[in-house]
């Protein structure tokens, strides 16, 4: 979740799933809890605007509702970009789709992205059943198993519809787990 070269959230395997909550261009970041395979687990990055020099802002990560880590930047790295917002890989160049890398491996239930600060503090995530609805703080909504062809579906009433590259819509017939979605 990001843009490319620039600040993000990355998962990543290597026998466990991580978070990687990546701050700059080089490799400045922390390393997120070990989840284990065939979970689900809810992800939310709140991003709050700081008073003062234009661009700063801090950055909270949230693991199945457990604050995880917070960051503050001051010199403008995490102001607003004209770059397209990718989930589920990164692009090699800016604004370039042709050639993505580092592709999630898993299932994306949720994705919501917000105008205002939701979370504050450690909280009790939703249950993997729960499916977010928009309010007048919606920006952008997807439900990942509503996908027309290649087209990932704004559900927010926006019109901010997304384009699916590469993977397919899987749809899962199985019980659902204990988690969260992507917020």
């Amino acid at each position: 979740l990001g843009q490319s070269g620039q600040s993000g959230l990355s998962c990543w395997s290597d026998d466990h799933w991580r978070e990687e909550f990546r701050r700059t261009t080089q490799r400045d970041d922390c390393e997120g809890p070990v989840v284990q395979p065939n979970q689900a687990v809810h992800v939310a990055v709140v991003r709050t605007t700081l008073g003062g020099f234009a661009g700063a802002a801090e950055l909270k990560l949230f693991v199945n509702g457990q604050l995880f880590d917070t960051t503050t930047r001051s010199d403008g790295k995490w102001a607003k970009s004209p770059e397209r917002l990718r989930f589920g890989a990164q692009g090699t160049q800016p604004y370039n789709d042709d050639e993505l890398v580092e592709h999630f491996t898993g299932l994306v239930d949720e994705i919501r992205v917000s105008s205002n600060v939701r979370y504050t503090e450690s909280f009790t995530p939703p249950t993997r059943s729960h499916r977010f609805t928009p309010d007048e703080h919606t920006l952008a909504l997807y439900h990942c198993d509503e996908a027309e062809g290649d087209k990932l579906v704004d559900s927010s009433g926006n019109e901010r519809h997304g384009k699916i590259l590469g993977p397919k819509l899987v749809r899962v017939a199985t019980e659902p787990v204990d988690g969260g979605n992507a917020d």
